[in-house]
């Protein structure tokens, strides 16, 4: 079994395609910490996670705190934007956050353009790297190909997760519980013929996804386009991809030749992104 849609999928990619790749894995080094700003993080991450509202003692239940501490962190973080309380009483992110996120996202887009640079003369196709916003992809660094074709990867554009391949290795990569409840409740819309929009043909693929280690879009986002997209060791909340014309990217092209240059990339990117703490 390969990645593609089996129903749709081209069979030369199925008889071809690796089984599995398996990127190395990077550990945190772990150190002193401030206690409040851990906690604030910690609360901060938890009612982000769904993407919805959250009430106190579920946000206290859910992260093994005090209830009055949790409610002394919403207040802090209701007081900046990073949080809004909502008039049923219970608390959602606020417009800060989402102005914080795409703002260092496109900073950390300008850290990894060298390897970018490099993935894209390795392969000769468009890369890009994506990170988690909600329920949606966001592209935060980009390098096109010398060899001209449409995209949808641009910096600053979203997609939807079930139509990429950005998007289905975000899903692979996070929480088993923050998977399930995004798969019940975002919408599924179709773009091309091969677009999956049936969620247990999803979760299928996801599942395979999360054992490959990487992920392919098949035309599914728009034709004319496939992507392999592989997400980076140790951090849930990106992923990189290859993008070019089913023409280019065939089984053997991918196989040999993408592949291994996008587990190189995504190692060097794990790097990067990695922060020694002292």
């Amino acid at each position: 079994m390969t990645l593609l849609n089996q129903r749709k999928a081209d069979p030369e990619l199925n008889r071809s395609l690796p089984e599995q790749a398996e990127p190395a894995t990077h550990g945190q080094n772990q150190g002193p910490v401030i206690q409040s700003v851990d906690r604030a993080l910690v609360v901060l991450e938890e009612l982000a996670k769904d993407g919805t509202s959250s009430s106190l003692a579920l946000l206290a239940q859910r992260t093994g705190l005090p209830g009055p501490t949790v409610h002394r962190i919403l207040r802090t973080l209701a007081s900046r934007g990073y949080v809004i309380k909502t008039a049923r009483g219970e608390y959602s992110i606020g417009g800060a956050f989402f102005a914080l996120t795409t703002t260092a996202g496109r900073s950390v887009g300008a850290a990894l353009q060298d390897i970018l640079d490099r993935l894209s003369q390795a392969t000769g196709e468009s890369v890009a790297v994506a990170m988690l916003d909600a329920d949606e992809a966001l592209y935060i660094a980009h390098r096109t190909s010398t060899q001209s074709m449409r995209q949808f990867t641009q910096v600053g554009n979203r997609v939807c997760l079930h139509a990429t391949g950005v998007g289905k290795v975000l899903l692979a990569s996070m929480d088993s519980e923050h998977r399930t409840f995004l798969l019940h409740h975002m919408k599924l819309p179709v773009f091309t013929s091969h677009t999956l929009a049936n969620r247990g043909e999803l979760q299928a693929e996801i599942e395979q996804i999360a054992s490959h280690g990487y992920a392919i879009d098949n035309e599914e986002q728009e034709l004319g386009v496939r992507c392999m997209a592989m997400g980076i060791p140790g951090n849930s909340l990106f992923a990189a991809s290859v993008s070019g014309p089913p023409s280019r990217m065939n089984a053997e092209h991918m196989t040999h030749v993408i592949l291994p240059a996008l587990m190189s990339a995504a190692e060097e990117i794990a790097a990067t992104l990695t922060v020694t703490q002292a």
